[in-house]
C-alpha cells in the first residue's frame, strides 16, 4: 500500500503547505520508506518485555459536581463580555451572515 501523489497533495493542502512539483514527486517514496521503517520498529520486541510506548493507566475519579467559580472570577480576564456571557468572534458563516 503506497502513498499516492494525490494523497501527498491532499495532506499538504490540509496542512497549508505549498509543494513544488519536484517535492510532490519525491515525497510518496520517502513517506513509504518512513512507514516501512516504523512497521519494522513495531515488530521489534521491547527490552525487558514492556511495551516501549504504553500509556500508563490512571484511575479515573468519579465525576461529581463541585463548587463553581463566581461569575466575575470566571469572566474577569475575558477580552469581551456580553452580560454574563463570554463574547467571541463569529467563526462560522461568511461576512454577509447576520
Amino acid at each position: 500500500m503506497g502513498i499516492s501523489r494525490d494523497e501527498v497533495f491532499r495532506v499538504a493542502r490540509l496542512a497549508h503547505i505549498d509543494l513544488t512539483a519536484a517535492e510532490a514527486e519525491s515525497l510518496p517514496a520517502q513517506l513509504d520508506r518512513i512507514v516501512e521503517y516504523v512497521r519494522q520498529l513495531e515488530a521489534v520486541p521491547p527490552a525487558g518485555g514492556e511495551a516501549a510506548f504504553e500509556t500508563p493507566r490512571t484511575p479515573l475519579r468519579a465525576d461529581e459536581p463541585g463548587p463553581c467559580l463566581p461569575m466575575n472570577d470566571a469572566l474577569g480576564a475575558a477580552p469581551a463580555r456580553r452580560g454574563d456571557l463570554l463574547a467571541v468572534p463569529r467563526v462560522i458563516g461568511g461576512e454577509d451572515s447576520a
